[in-house]
């Protein structure tokens, strides 16, 4: 095999180099090692993929670099070779170049690949921009797909499906034999929380934010029907073993009991004080687990829905699940450990320790020697569970592994993340088996700065410069992961910028100089500079705000929250920030000595932003409602009521006269400082508004949302007078007469931006 290797490096180099495949060397194309064997496999396994790329791949593209030297001569090189292949026997050496283009990070944007035969191109996260296609073949070429944050995974019982629930409502179903992408439900109209396959594999129940649980058809992804009765969002579901009964909690604080064949709600169980968070039924289908916020696990029984104990844990708890022979229960928390419960003896039996960061899945091996726990950290363990030692840790996930699942053979466990991604993994060897990508470009952190010119983050780590008329400048790359805040200098010559991937960058608006800063331990939720712009406080995961100067060295630290720092803004004078964090306070501190001066709290769970207004008498906090303090007495002065969802931020005109919400029931509030009442509600974005910034002036307002767009809104009249988006990876990409794609690969690459006559 390494003979065969190294010959298959050293002929392919030669064919390429010497120009086998031009026209008018009599056909040789058809006996060349280019056009005979696929460098690599583009429906490989990951792990069996990533192998080709460095072994057969890099050597070939080495080759190349040290003969024909720079990137630009090896691009026009190969495009040479790429024109004359219409003409040649259908083979390899079209996909093969390809790959190499790709492997070089040779752009393919505007390129002509009409009427050519490309078997095996690996084109997963590549920009196709105005490529054309037309009358290709692309057998067995891997593109990207559409999905956002996957919240929730499954396999079916019998081990051919795999199903993701994401952030946008939709569930995707994949076919386990040849990892095919089968279809796309448009499921929920908003995100999908939880999926289950019931036993027989015949139904796949979801459950959403839009309150509502669905049952679905698995062979025709037809809705057979709907449960209402939940009030709030419903978080968890789970199917008794039997399959007779579906259990479902909520952030109405109830588990309801479902019978399936009726579509009836048996039982309401109530006793929790907040929101849940999980449900677990255990294998029996004598008990019922519940979990969430009030830091309680409840046992219930499930035909009588009768309470039998309570377990109190010392945090919120994310996720539950039974063993194989219900004698344990295992829970993972936002204290970063998974816990293991004795059912029988109502008593905690083993803490599990490793994560870095909440603990947001567990699941138990079907013998019940392993547990699997996906976390926050962005990985996935693999524990022993006699010896509670951690066997495997499982790398991969740039952002959040958000949910796990095993198949029933034990074989194989599947993990979701934040980051549009989807892996599969060998439970025995950790490899990863195949990763699905989709595809976000959400806008999910804006500012402007003082000569109008707009700083927006996206979900997939880049940042973009734009002008208020719609050009756009340029893009930063370095972050890869996305984008938690931007935020602008007071002289508007300087951007700090904080992602998911925990990196920290400082650069130029001019794009001169760019320097990663430094960081936490764990991730930045945000970063602001001081109002004279020497200084730097960030607020991070690891349950600090701190403050550096510019060249990254830390002057003070401000500690006291527990849990997260998810917020932090500087007080106009410079003299105090405010701070806010998962334990549901807002805190007051002093810059010079890191005291805390006060403590403001809400109740109201997790607190993500709070800004100061620019005469520094109020403090408005990111709450739903909006609470308005005022920082110098400690007391809520204001509460404004109006929003139907998640506030995301709040920022104040200029003038202390105006505030202006956005919010994740998809419009933006103005409101009146002196009244307290809602003057305006600016209507347009079709999904979350997930940040907005003002001009300095106060007449120009931006939003960016979830529908991937950028309004620009005159403050005055509430009209909005320019949207802005940005090419999607496939944009005007022509697939008309293309053979060789699944249904499903050419509606995700419509929905990319590809066109078709």
């Amino acid at each position: 095999m390494e003979y065969f290797t190294d010959l298959l490096i050293q002929q392919v180099s030669c064919d390429l180099i010497s120009d086998v495949m031009s026209d008018d060397e009599d056909n040789r194309s058809n006996r060349s090692f280019l056009n005979r064997y696929p460098l690599l496999q583009a429906t490989a396994q990951d792990y069996v993929r990533t192998v080709q790329e460095r072994v057969i791949l890099s050597p070939v593209a080495q080759n190349l670099t040290r003969h024909w030297g720079s990137s630009s001569v090896i691009e026009v090189q190969l495009k040479q070779i790429l024109d004359t292949q219409r003409t040649q026997r259908p083979g390899y050496a079209v996909g093969n170049i390809l790959n190499l283009l790709c492997h070089l990070q040779i752009d393919l944007s505007s390129s002509d690949f009409a009427q050519l035969t490309i078997w095996q191109a690996y084109l997963q996260g590549v920009s196709l921009q105005d490529t054309n296609f037309a009358n290709a073949d692309l057998v067995h070429c891997a593109f990207g797909e559409v999905f956002r944050s996957i919240e929730a995974v499954a396999f079916s019982s019998d081990g051919t499906l795999i199903a993701a629930g994401d952030a946008g409502g939709d569930i995707l179903l994949w076919c386990l034999a040849d990892y095919q992408h089968m279809a796309t439900i448009a499921a929920h109209t908003d995100i999908v929380e939880a999926i289950a396959f019931s036993p027989d594999g015949t139904i796949l129940a979801s459950s959403s934010d839009d309150n509502t649980i669905k049952f679905w058809d698995t062979r025709s992804q037809e809705c057979l029907y709907v449960l209402q009765g939940h009030g709030r969002e419903v978080y968890s579901i789970a199917f008794s073993l039997d399959g007779q009964f579906l259990v479902s909690g909520s952030e109405d604080t109830t588990v309801r009991i479902w019978q399936v064949n009726t579509r009836t709600c048996l039982n309401i169980l109530s006793g929790h004080t907040l929101g849940l968070r999980a449900v677990a039924v255990s294998p029996d289908g004598v008990w019922v687990a519940s979990s969430g916020k009030d830091q309680t696990i409840k046992l219930w029984q499930l035909q009588s829905g009768q309470h039998v104990a309570t377990w109190t844990a010392s945090c919120k708890i994310r996720t539950l699940a039974f063993s194989s022979d219900g004698e344990l229960l295992a829970s993972g928390d936002e204290a970063n450990t998974v816990k293991l419960w004795n059912v029988g003896k109502r008593q905690l039996l083993k803490t599990l320790e490793g994560h870095e960061n909440w603990v947001m899945g567990v699941e138990f091996s079907p013998d019940g020697k392993r547990l699997i726990s996906s976390s926050e950290d962005h990985t996935v363990k693999v524990w022993d569970i006699r010896t509670g030692q951690c066997l495997k840790t499982l790398r991969g996930h740039t952002n959040e592994v958000t949910c796990i699942a095993m198949s029933s053979d034990g074989r194989m466990i599947a993990s979701g993340g934040s980051a549009a991604e989807v892996k599969l993994w060998s439970m025995p060897t950790g490899q990863c088996l195949k990763t699905w990508m989709g595809y976000q470009n959400m806008v999910t952190a804006i500012a402007i700065s003082p000569d109008d010119i707009i700083v927006a983050g996206y979900g997939n780590g880049i940042v973009r410069l734009w002008t208020v008329d719609g050009q756009q400048l340029q893009t930063f790359t370095e972050h890869h992961g996305g984008l938690n805040s931007v935020h602008i200098s007071p002289d508007g010559t300087q951007v700090i910028s904080t992602a998911k991937d925990d990196s920290v960058w400082l650069w130029r608006l001019d794009g001169k100089h760019c320097q990663s800063f430094t960081h936490h331990p764990g991730e930045f939720y945000r970063a602001e500079f001081s109002p004279d712009g020497t200084q730097i406080v960030t607020a991070g995961e690891d349950g600090t705000a701190r403050l550096w100067s510019l060249d990254g060295q830390q002057c003070q630290q401000f500690q006291g929250h527990q849990g997260g720092v998810y917020g932090v803004s500087f007080s106009p004078n410079g003299t105090q920030i405010a701070t806010t964090g998962a334990d549901g306070s807002a805190r007051l501190w002093d810059v010079q000595t890191g005291e805390c001066l006060k403590v403001l709290t809400t109740h109201q769970g997790l607190l993500d932003g709070a800004v100061f207004s620019p005469d520094g008498q109020l403090l408005a906090i990111n709450t739903t409602p909006i609470k308005v303090w005022n920082p110098n007495t400690g007391k809520c002065v204001q509460t404004l009521t109006g929003h139907t969802n998640w506030v995301s931020e709040v920022i104040f005109s200029s003038d202390s006269q105006v505030l202006i919400s956005g919010s994740e029931d998809n419009t933006i509030r103005v409101w009146s400082v002196a009244t307290g009442e809602c003057t305006q509600v600016l209507r347009g974005h079709t999904d979350y508004v997930k940040a907005i910034a003002i001009s300095s002036d106060s007449r120009i307002l931006i939003s960016g949302g979830q529908d991937e767009t950028i309004k620009i809104w005159d403050v005055e009249t509430g009209e909005c007078t320019r949207t802005l988006r940005c090419d999607r990876p496939c944009e005007r990409m022509n697939i008309t007469g293309t053979t060789g794609l699944t249904v499903a690969q050419r509606q995700a690459l419509k929905a990319l931006g590809a066109i078709e006559d």
